[in-house]
């Protein structure tokens, strides 16, 4: 490579490392205007539908469990408010979840209500109810909603999942009519210790609203749903590569990650069980998984470029043990420990950042600058999450944990693939390089080539005139040879000679015709000798019928095989003329596409002689030869003949022969 061109080469280089870093960068800003456009912009949006301030009663409550059954009892109370106190406050409502929490049965249970009343405009659709729609519950057990006093909708299918699913409950229609005065009450319970946080509320017709709750479904449940499927269907392919190749160990990491972040997103979409013990097991797992996919990336981002640092690598899977199994609901801590495991996560990313950073620094690679800015994302959204979960945030916000690890992946994704384009293009120099070496043995290669060329074409010219004069002696010559022996002896006349001379004329023309360029075409082929022998069939008084179909070519139809078709057919005429005393004979050629067997063309020659017993009759030397003919084309011949009734000849022929 000459020196201006390597100069050229490192330019290109660092174009291309800053486009993609700014396309990274410029993506990652796209996406968080488009949450913000959809998901914080919705009080703006929706500003004349919230409800600004609702009436709350806390109900203090006793001898009651945290279980789905009890929640059933709760929702199917009578309603009585006669010790009710309630106090005005604005949506949304949050009680914060303290640092010290208790989570077991005993802690105490409370009930909140909320209540308001609506007056129906008198410009709303009477056809289309209205409905109440919120952001989230968060903390509390099923929510129960009543309509003017009556128990309308009890969410207990799936009240583990409602701190992450908007609630939505449509009117009665019969309620929702213009003037009419709505009074609408909903009540969760909660325990005291961990509070709660109740997103905004919205009433309105439910089409208006129906936008809204969809939109935020899709970004707080179906959208992580749908990516962690991927990314673990992604993982999956990664398994498979490794398994093929274990030196590449990525592709290891790079599974074990997808399976992570599958356990981290799937607490936005699923619940395993209703029993509070699983749950809570099943939680723990998910915050753990956090950690687990923070090391992977720490082994991913480290071991991109070759390097490796087992200390460093070996203090973290140690944190991730220990974090793992302190934070078990084994022990009951005073501590909230969620939070003190995630926050404790947060300084170890921080530090986990660093070290990524200063890879890239060291490597100045696209990979390590998309890897460490993603991490930095996901720190960001993590602290996020945090100050969400203890309800220091407002609670109309989205969790963006999902989004951050997806990140993560698809720098991943990124990672591996410049790194396998780096490769195919040290692959591309290098065969450039052979390729240089390979120009002179090309050169004594093509002129070999020619040499060989040379030699099989005068071999296949040697092959060709062996052939024509194998066929000259079979055919003109022996007839030639026969007549010759007969004149010597005196037993021909003139009119013996003219017809053997004819049969040795005909013979030697139809070795011409077979030579012909007919390209695989049997209907140029019998078209020939159609124009050669018309003119004397009809001359003998016979009556001559050509019904030729469009073929398509038979691809093993060379002049060899094309000689023997026009002797057959030229066998079967002459029989006809000499014997069959038949004043017409039918010529047609069909293409047959049977269902149960491979398509075929078909020759059907068909006299209306005075025909044979085919059952009786001792076949010549003609039939003979037709037969012998036919078998060297791997053709099947048919001969139905009945006396008085003509004969029917069938000469089948395959398309495609192996």
């Amino acid at each position: 490579m000459k020196r201006d061109d390597w100069g050229l080469l490192k330019i290109n280089q660092y174009v291309n490392r800053t486009l993609w870093g700014a396309l990274w960068l410029i993506g990652s800003i796209a996406c968080l205007a488009l949450f913000w456009m959809f998901i914080w912009a919705e009080p703006v949006r929706q500003s004349d539908k919230k409800l600004t301030s609702v009436e709350r009663w806390v109900e203090p409550l006793s001898h009651i469990e945290f279980t789905q059954t009890n929640f059933s009892k709760l929702a199917q109370r009578p309603l009585d408010f006669s010790l009710a106190h309630w106090e005005s406050v604005s949506t949304p409502d949050i009680r914060p979840l303290p640092i010290a929490s208790a989570t077991g049965q005993d802690s105490q249970i409370s009930q909140a209500w909320f209540r308001f009343t609506y007056v129906v405009p008198e410009n709303v659709n009477p056809s289309s109810p209205l409905a109440l729609y919120g952001t989230r519950i968060m903390g509390g057990g099923a929510y129960s909603v009543w309509v003017n006093r009556q128990l309308t909708y009890v969410n207990l299918e799936n009240w583990r999942m409602q701190w992450n699913h908007p609630l939505f409950i449509p009117v009665p229609l019969q309620l929702s009519q213009p003037g009419q005065t709505i009074e609408i009450i909903l009540a969760f319970p909660f325990r005291e210790a961990q509070g709660y946080a109740v997103g905004s509320l919205y009433f309105d017709e439910a089409q208006d609203l129906n936008t809204s709750y969809k939109l935020r479904h899709f970004f707080q449940t179906t959208l992580p749903s749908a990516t962690m499927i991927v990314g673990l269907l992604m993982g999956l392919l990664s398994l498979q590569f490794f398994l093929v190749r274990r030196n590449e160990a990525i592709h290891g990491i790079l599974f074990l990650s997808s399976v992570a972040w599958f356990i981290v997103n799937l607490q936005y979409s699923t619940d395993f069980s209703e029993n509070e013990v699983a749950s809570v097991w099943f939680g723990q797992i998910v915050d753990a998984s956090i950690s687990w996919m923070l090391l992977f990336t720490f082994m991913f981002a480290i071991r991109l470029n070759g390097r490796a640092y087992p200390k460093r690598e070996a203090a973290f899977a140690a944190y991730v043990l220990v974090n793992t199994v302190v934070t078990l609901p084994f022990w009951r801590w005073e501590m909230n420990a969620l939070l003190l495991q995630h926050w404790i996560l947060v300084f170890v990313s921080i530090l986990l950042i660093i070290s990524i950073a200063r890879e890239y620094l060291k490597t100045r690679s696209i990979e390590q600058f998309v890897l460490t800015a993603s991490l930095f994302f996901v720190i960001c959204f993590g602290v996020h999450d945090l100050s969400y979960i203890t309800s220091q945030t407002h609670p109309d916000h989205i969790f963006m944990s999902p989004y951050g690890t997806i990140m993560i992946f698809i720098s991943f994704i990124f990672a591996t693939q410049r790194k396998y384009l780096g490769a195919l293009e040290i692959a591309e120099n290098a065969n450039a390089t052979l390729s240089s070496k390979l120009v002179a043995k090309e050169t004594e290669l093509r002129e070999k080539h020619n040499q060989l060329i040379a030699i099989e074409q005068r071999q296949a010219i040697l092959l060709e005139r062996q052939r024509l004069a194998k066929d000259m002696h079979d055919g003109v010559g022996s007839s030639l040879m026969t007549s010759l022996s007969m004149a010597e002896n005196k037993s021909l006349d003139s009119t013996q000679v003219r017809r053997v001379l004819r049969e040795c004329l005909d013979d030697l023309k139809l070795v011409i015709e077979s030579l012909e360029p007919i390209e695989h075409d049997l209907s140029t082929l019998l078209g020939a000798l159609r124009y050669r022998i018309g003119d004397r069939l009809e001359g003998a008084g016979l009556k001559v019928l050509w019904q030729m179909d469009d073929l398509p070519a038979i691809t093993w139809l060379d002049a060899p095989q094309a000689l023997r078709i026009l002797r057959i057919v030229q066998e079967i005429i002459t029989n006809v003329l000499k014997h069959a005393k038949a004043s017409s004979i039918s010529i047609a050629t069909r293409l047959k596409t049977p269902a149960n067997s491979d398509p075929h063309v078909l020759i059907r020659i068909e006299d209306d002689g005075i025909g044979f017993d085919t059952a009786n009759y001792a076949a010549g030397r003609g039939l003979q030869n037709i037969r012998d003919r036919a078998d060297s084309l791997n053709a099947v011949l048919s001969i139905s003949s009945k006396l008085g009734q003509g004969t029917v000849i069938e000469l089948r022929l395959a398309i495609n022969q192996n």
